[in-house]
């Protein structure tokens, strides 16, 4: 705006053709964010159907950090504590961890420990 000030002189033009540039940059950018939002949703929304499966491999080790880690948390939700301790028993029920069935148990067992007369959030 200053710059139109400037080349005409003329503090009238230059407030109008201010006023005039950013409105119609208002509505490029509206329009353009508008289309393209719709675009990259409709994109985005493409690839999570496409890529729906996924082929998750998980190692001994690394249910057992899991396991570890889930019996240090410490939480007062009580959903949050039930999910942890149907994820313990899902584990135990799981044939094919009874390689790792004492580790978790362990955990699990430390788990309840910990939150043994809690009083959860409702």
């Amino acid at each position: 705006m200053l710059v139109i000030l400037v080349v005409t002189g003329d503090l009238l033009a230059a407030l109008s053709l201010g006023i005039a540039t950013e409105t119609v940059q208002f509505i490029n950018y509206f329009f353009y964010e508008a289309i393209w939002t719709n675009y990259h949703d409709k994109r985005l929304r493409l690839k999570i159907e496409r890529t729906r499966k996924v082929d998750i491999k998980l190692d001994f080790d690394l249910l057992k950090e899991i396991s570890f880690e889930f019996s240090q948390t410490d939480t007062y939700v009580k959903e949050a504590h039930e999910s942890i301790l149907s994820f313990f028993e899902k584990l135990l029920q799981n044939d094919n961890l009874a390689e790792i069935h004492e580790d978790i148990q362990r955990d699990k067992t430390y788990f309840e420990l910990k939150h043994k007369d809690r009083s959860f959030m409702q």
